[in-house]
Order: structure tokens, then sequence, then C-alpha cells
């Protein structure tokens, strides 16, 4: 038996401009630790069994070159490619992972792995096949859906198709019988994190992924030398807010800090690796357990650094201890996210962030020299100019480095969509194929602000944040605390050289002579 796990992105020829080309952050520098996860736990259960991944976006054969990567140029996989990767492995059994920005790539792919064979059976799972499920069932050639959390289901799923036996006795599924939808009951969720399997590292080519993470990711960074990977610590979040599919549920659940110590080491001592992101929800809510992560690291006396660039720490329950506890231990970059600084959305959206306590750990956490990003949303249902420019001066007050914006969209399963369709008579509808950073104009008749409003803020607010005095400042800062790093001071000039390159236009010729002279302070430092 052959299993073959596929990451559903767009077939694009490349070689391409990643920065041209907006998609979900850390897509193409992140391994896919859901299928990897599976891949794991169905190889222990089945170890005879042959394995693949290929994720469409990174191709492990794939040389990724330095010079082209410098330049923001990526290659992903074709579909000529991808048709000879199903045919060369042959597999019995294909596991599609998909976001719902990316399912309106779905037929090409199913097309693609049913042309190399008919009677491959077709598994989708992923965010797409839980937040929107209905819509995923029905994809033409897909045989069954696996939604919520997928390791025990995979492996009842997969010894059922071998074995043979009653589909509808497997929770977590979801087919068509006689043409209709048939969803089983939800799979409960996996509440000792520590009984799965490490992920399958041997089965994705993590140099590639530290390569374009080098060029193209933020944060960590520190070497062009060692190899870098993301953990998973936790899952769950108590938090509700309502812009979230929480496919993990409201219980938080952790892998103990000594399993992921263990994991840690393992990939230092296999792979080199020596930097490390995680992609928690909330890798911050136990405070205890935090403290004993730290200090199991920082006894491990590993050269190992680490940051929460993608996700992972909660900016209000922080504190000046626990920051400096996580800073012995390695942390080097972290992103926080805000999403909005007016009181009155935070409180519509259920996250309740306090934002003076977050001001508070960001200013401690840039003291200390550690690099950070803050994430933000624009775009709420009912939001406004004034409350939209709180969020952009909220940040400008601040003395991070960086920052992300994200338009909103309400995705399918989550108390956003279910707030809009209740509030409207046109619901959002579908969001396959659309990203965070793409206004769609059909979200204008529940906004207070037109997707146009909302496309020009995506150049305005990160343009006018990155180039300003104080955040050019703040980054010379860390740039000095970093000075004998030499791969760290060229990270922060490659953020400025490619993001002035982008926005140079949007500022008015008078500014642009300004900001230039500005440059030169971090582009020859």
């Amino acid at each position: 038996m052959r299993i073959l796990f596929i990451y559903a992105a767009d077939l694009k020829e490349g070689p391409y401009n990643y920065f041209h080309y907006k998609m979900t952050p850390g897509e193409f520098y992140l391994p896919k630790m859901g299928i990897l996860y599976l891949a794991a736990v169905l190889r222990r259960e089945f170890p005879g069994f042959s394995y693949k991944v290929v994720d469409i976006l990174n191709p492990a054969h794939r040389e990724m070159p330095g010079d082209e990567l410098e330049a923001g140029m990526v290659h992903s996989l074709g579909a000529e490619e991808l048709y000879e990767e199903v045919s060369t492995f042959r597999p019995d059994i294909v596991g599609l992972s998909c976001l719902t920005a990316n399912a309106i790539y779905l037929p090409k792919i199913i097309k693609i792995i049913k042309e190399v064979n008919k009677d491959i059976a077709i598994i989708l799972g992923g965010p797409y096949a839980t937040s929107s499920r209905q819509q995923a069932v029905l994809t033409a050639g897909v045989d069954f859906t696996v939604y919520g959390e997928g390791e025990i289901t995979i492996r009842g799923l997969v010894r059922t198709l071998v074995n043979g036996g009653d589909v509808h006795q497997i929770n977590g599924i979801g087919f068509l019988e006689n043409g209709n939808t048939v969803f089983t009951p939800p799979q409960p969720f996996i509440e000792d994190l520590d009984k799965l399997p490490f992920p399958a590292w041997d089965l994705c080519n993590l140099e590639n992924y530290s390569k374009v993470h080098r060029y193209l990711g933020s944060g960590v960074q520190h070497s062009d030398k060692t190899t870098y990977a993301n953990i998973v610590g936790s899952r769950g979040c108590p938090y509700k807010c309502a812009y979230c599919h929480n496919i993990f549920g409201s219980k938080f659940r952790a892998r103990s800090p000594r399993q992921i110590i263990e994991e840690m080491l393992y990939l230092h001592e296999v792979f080199n690796v020596e930097e490390f992101t995680f992609s928690d929800d909330v890798f911050n809510l136990d405070q205890t357990r935090l403290k004993e992560f730290c200090h199991l690291l920082i006894k491990a006396k590993r050269p190992i650094k680490f940051g929460f660039i993608t996700n992972g720490l909660r900016g209000d329950i922080l504190s000046g201890d626990i920051i400096d506890l996580l800073y012995e231990a390695g942390m080097r970059g972290t992103s926080i996210a805000i999403e909005s600084a007016s009181p009155r959305i935070q409180k519509m959206i259920g996250k309740h962030l306090n934002l003076p306590k977050v001001r508070r750990s960001i200013e401690y956490m840039c003291r200390k020299g550690i690099y950070l990003v803050t994430f933000n949303m624009i775009g709420f249902p009912t939001e406004t100019k004034e409350e939209i420019k709180q969020t952009l001066d909220f940040n400008s007050s601040l003395p991070h480095h960086a920052l992300v914006v994200f338009t909103v969209t309400p995705h399918m399963g989550t108390e956003l969509y279910r707030m809009i369709a209740e509030d409207s008579l046109h619901p959002p509808g579908d969001k396959s194929g659309k990203h965070y950073w793409q206004p769609d104009e059909n979200d204008d008749k529940f906004r207070q602000v037109s997707s146009l409003f909302l496309q020009i803020m995506m150049v305005r607010f990160p343009s006018n944040f990155h180039f300003s005095p104080k955040r050019i400042q703040a980054n010379l800062e860390l740039m000095a605390l970093n000075k004998n790093n030499p791969f760290f001071i060229e990270s922060i000039k490659r953020f400025y050289r490619v993001n002035w390159e982008l926005y140079s236009n949007a500022f008015p010729a008078a500014d642009r002579e300004e900001i230039n002279t500005l440059l030169k302070d971090i582009l020859y430092f």
C-alpha cells in the first residue's frame, strides 16, 4: 500500500516573485505539520506501507538557488511535475491538505491525480474540510473528507479501506452516499498529545524550507548555515475570537515540556536544526508549563534559538519575568496579534485584548532586543475609518520593528460568519480563493468601508509604518545589538530593500528623497 500526502496550492509555473504573489504568510517556508503528523501516525500503525509528502509550494526535489531567493524568486510545482510525482510514486491513497483560500485549486489537482489512476482513493482534510465541510465533501473526485483533528480518524479510515469494514463506524469523516452527504459524529479530541509520534520529518526537505525562510521569512534568522523547523507545542485555545475557525477546540491541550525539548534535540542532532518557531495558538497560557520548558531548554545547553513568528504568544498575559526567562532560553523573535486597537471592535470580535498590557509587553521585549512583529486586521463589520486609524496610531506609538496587515475574511464555520449571516440579507459566501491580503468587494455589503479603501490602506498602513524615522531607528538599534551577526543584519537590509521596491511609489517625490536618505543608515550599516 502506497500513501501520498499533498499540500494543495496553486500549480503555478515558476520561477515567480514571492512578494508579488500574495498568500497566507509562512506557506512557502513552513513545513506542513498536519500531513507530517498524519504520515507519522500511519507509519507507526502500518510500518510496511510506503509514504511520501509533496508540498506544491516547496517541492522537496527542487533546488532553491540563493541568488534567486535573494530577488524573491521561488519555484513551485507545475501541473506536469505534479503528474510526474503522482505517476512515479503510484499511490493507492492520496491525502490532500487544503486551506480554504486554496480550495479553488483542488479541481485541477484532483483531475491530475485521477488522470494517473482513476481508482486512487482521495481523502481531503485540512482547515477547508472542517470550516466548509459541506462544500468540501461535494468536491468532485473526493472520496472522503476528514474534519476536525485528523490523526485518529485517518488511522481508522485507512485501516477500513485496506481491510474492509463499515466507514459509518469511523468518527470525523464525510462522504457522499446515494447522492446525499453523510457526516459521521465528530472525533473526540486527543487529550494526551504526548502519545502522538513526532512528525515524519524525514519526509520533507528541511533544508529547502530553511533556505526559503532565510531569504523570505522574518524574525529569528540568526544564521545562513543552520536548519530551521517549526514545532507544535499545544492545541486548542480557550479564547473565543470571532474570526477563528477553532479546529482544535476551546480546551487547551499541551504537550509536556520534556517531550517538546526531546523533539527539538532530536531535530538538532539529526537535522542540525538550531532555529525553531512555534505554531501554537497560545503557547503561554500555562505559565508553569512555560517556565518548565524554558528551564529544560536552558539546562540542555544547545546553541538553539526560537521564536513565535507565525503565532504563539498572547501579549496581555506576558510579564517581565516570563519575557526574561524566554530570552534566556533563546527567544529572539515573536509576533503579537493585536488585530484592532479599537476597544469596541475588541469586544465585538470577542478577543478582549488588554491593550495597555500589550503595550507594556511589547515595550519590554523591544528593550530586550527581541525582534517583534504585530499582526493587525482591518475591515471588520461596522468598523469605521476612524477605528482603522486607531489601529494604525496604536502601532505607530509602539517601538516594535515590523507589522503585517490582513483584511478580515469571514470564513464559514466561524462566529464572525454567523454574525454577518444573521445581520445581513447577503451572507459572506464561500471564501475559497480569498486570501487575507485581498479585500473582497463582495464583502462591501457588510462593511462600513469599501474594498477600495482597504486596498489603499493595505499599502499605506505598512509603508507609512516601516518607513517612518521612528521605525527605521528601531531597526537600526536592533542591528546594532546584533552587530556580530552579519546574516541577521543582512535580513533587515533585505526586508527594507524589498519593501522599498514595493511601496516607494506610494510616497510623494519629496518624501521619497527624505526616506532614501534615512534608508542609507540601514542599507550601509
